[in-house]
C-alpha cells in the first residue's frame, strides 16, 4: 500500500464513521496500519470506531498507540475525553479536554464536551464559561445558547436564561410551529385573540399554565392547545377563552391574530424568581373522576403514600432522574405508612418481590389518564416522586410532594434548596453526590419515621 492507497482508505474510513458503519471503517484501518506502523491517525480512528461498537478497553489501547506515536495530537486528547464521559469518569475526561485544549485552544468541539463534563459534575459556572467560550468563536452556536441557558435557569439567573431559552427553536431542542398569523413577541393584545399552545412535556404544561390569566388580563382572547391526556384535566381551570386537543396532525382550524409557544410566556413577561405567578387555582380531578376512585379506594388509618421511582425511558435524562425500586423498597419497611403505586411504566422486575407486593398496594391497572392518576392522588396525603409528570401533577394540586433530585438537577428545581418557587407544597431531596440515591431514599425514611 502506498500513501495514496493509504490517504483513499482513510478517507473512505471516514466516510464509514460519518455514516454509522464503523466496522467496515475498522477492517479499512487495520489494512493501513499493517503498512503503516507508525500512522497515529489511523489509531485515533480505530479508537473512534472501536468505542462505537462498545470496545472500550480496544478503543483505549488504540488511543494510547496514537498518543505514544504524536503526543501533540489534540484530536486523541479529546475522543479519550469523550469516552471517559461515556463511561461516567467525567473528572479524568476534564483533564484529557484540558490537555486538548491546550494543544488547540480554539477547538469548538472540545470546548463544547468540556462545557458538558463540567455540567455533569454540578460546576455549572465553569460549564457556562466554558459555552461562553464556544459562543465567542462561533456567535450562532444554538446547542451553547440553549445548554447555557438551563444552567443560567438552574442557577436563578432568570434574565438572562430566557432570553437564551429561545435559542431551542434553533438547536433542535424547542419545536416552534409554522402556524399562520404572527408570533407574539409582547406587544399590545388588547382586543385580539392569541393561539398558545403546549410544545414539550406532560409537566411542563401543568406548571407553565399559570401564565394564561396574565395573557388574559391583557385584554386578549386566549385560545389553548395542550395535550389530549391533559384535555379533561385542564378544561374546568378557565384560563382561556377556548381549549382545544392537539390533533395527531397538529392543524389548528381555530381564527386568532398571534400565537406563541406556552414556555416563551416567561420571557414576554421578564420573569423573574421573585415574580414567578402563583397558580391562580389547584388543578382538581374531575367528579367522574372523584366518584370512581372513591368505589376503589379503602380507607386506612394510616398516612398514606404514593409512589414513583422512574420516569419515561425515553427522556433524554431519565438514567440521572429515575431510581431503582430495589432502594425505594427500604420505605416499606415502615409500619406507619400505607403504600400506594403511581408508577404506570413498571418495568422493574424487582415489583415481584414479596415486601414489594405486601407493602405496596397497586390500583394502577384503573388508570386510564391523567384525571385517574389526580384522582388517586387525591385520596392519599403525600407523593414521593422522581421528577417526572406526576411530581408536578401533585404539586400542582397543592399535594405535599417530595420530589427526589439528581445531583444535577432540571433547571426548575435550582440548587441548594429544599422548597421551590414554582410549587409551595413541594419539598427537595437532593443527592449529595452523583448517583447517590441511597442517601435520597435514607432521608426520606428518616423523615416518613417521624409523621
Amino acid at each position: 500500500m502506498n500513501k495514496e492507497d493509504r490517504d483513499i482508505n482513510y478517507n473512505k474510513a471516514k466516510n464509514f464513521v460519518n455514516s454509522g458503519n464503523p466496522g467496515m471503517a475498522i477492517n479499512l484501518l487495520r489494512a493501513i496500519i499493517e503498512f503503516f506502523h507508525d500512522d497515529y491517525e489511523a489509531y485515533n480512528l480505530s479508537g473512534v470506531c472501536n468505542a462505537m461498537i462498545g470496545q472500550i478497553p480496544k478503543a483505549l489501547n488504540e488511543f494510547e498507540k496514537a498518543v505514544k506515536l504524536n503526543p501533540n495530537f489534540p484530536d486523541t486528547y479529546s475522543n479519550i475525553g469523550i469516552l471517559l464521559s461515556q463511561v461516567h469518569e467525567k473528572e479524568e475526561a476534564v483533564k484529557y479536554f484540558n490537555h486538548a485544549l491546550k494543544l488547540s485552544p480554539q477547538n469548538i468541539d472540545t470546548l463544547y464536551n468540556l462545557a458538558v463534563a463540567y455540567k455533569e459534575l454540578g460546576l455549572l459556572e465553569n460549564a457556562i464559561d466554558t459555552y461562553n467560550k464556544c459562543i465567542s468563536y462561533k456567535n450562532d452556536f444554538a446547542q451553547a445558547y440553549m445548554n447555557k441557558a438551563l444552567l443560567e435557569l438552574t442557577l436563578g439567573d432568570y434574565k438572562n436564561g430566557w432570553k437564551n431559552y429561545e435559542w431551542g427553536f434553533k438547536s433542535g431542542d424547542r419545536v416552534e410551529r409554522n402556524l399562520r398569523g404572527e408570533r407574539w413577541k409582547g406587544e399590545d393584545i388588547n382586543g385580539k385573540s392569541i393561539y398558545i399552545y403546549s410544545n414539550q412535556g406532560f409537566g411542563d404544561t401543568i406548571q407553565f399554565i399559570r401564565y394564561l390569566p396574565k395573557v388574559q388580563e391583557l385584554g386578549a382572547k386566549v385560545i389553548f392547545e395542550c395535550q389530549r391526556e391533559l384535555f379533561d384535566l385542564l378544561e374546568p381551570l378557565g384560563f382561556w377563552s377556548e381549549i382545544v386537543a392537539m390533533n395527531f396532525d397538529l392543524s389548528v382550524t381555530s381564527e386568532y391574530d398571534y400565537h406563541i409557544p406556552l414556555l416563551s410566556l416567561p420571557l414576554i413577561f421578564e420573569t423573574e424568581v421573585s415574580t414567578i405567578p402563583v397558580q391562580r387555582k389547584n388543578i382538581r380531578p374531575t367528579k367522574k373522576a372523584c366518584d370512581k376512585w372513591s368505589e376503589i379506594f379503602h380507607d386506612s388509618k394510616k398516612k398514606k403514600a404514593g409512589i414513583v421511582w422512574s420516569g419515561n425511558p425515553n427522556h433524554k435524562n431519565d438514567k440521572n432522574r429515575s431510581c431503582q425500586l430495589t432502594l425505594i423498597k427500604e420505605l416499606f419497611k415502615l409500619e406507619n405508612i400505607q403504600f400506594y403505586n403511581l408508577q404506570l411504566n413498571k418495568t422493574d422486575v424487582s415489583i415481584s418481590e414479596k415486601i414489594i407486593k405486601e407493602k405496596l398496594i397497586d390500583y394502577t391497572s384503573n388508570i386510564s389518564d391523567f384525571n385517574d392518576t389526580a384522582a388517586l392522588i387525591d385520596n392519599i396525603d403525600l407523593v414521593i416522586s422522581v421528577d417526572t409528570s406526576v411530581a408536578h401533577l401533585s404539586a400542582a394540586m397543592n399535594k405535599e410532594t417530595w420530589v427526589m433530585i439528581p445531583f444535577v438537577p432540571d433547571w426548575r428545581w435550582m440548587l441548594n434548596k429544599d422548597d421551590n418557587p414554582w410549587y409551595p407544597s413541594v419539598k427537595l431531596f437532593r443527592q449529595p453526590k452523583i448517583g447517590d440515591w441511597e442517601s435520597v431514599v435514607n432521608s426520606i425514611q428518616n423523615k416518613l419515621s417521624k409523621l
